[in-house]
């Protein structure tokens, strides 16, 4: 029980991390987006 708690917790980390990463890079796009947009 423990255990499958800690991959679960493990997985949940993974997929916390992932989904930073790829609201990073969409604002990262959105900003340059804007920057190119308003030039």
């Amino acid at each position: 029980m423990e255990w499958g708690g800690f991959r679960l917790s493990k997985s949940g980390i993974k997929m916390d991390i992932n989904i930073g990463l790829i609201s990073f890079h969409v604002g990262q796009w959105i900003f340059i987006f804007e920057m190119c947009w308003k030039h």
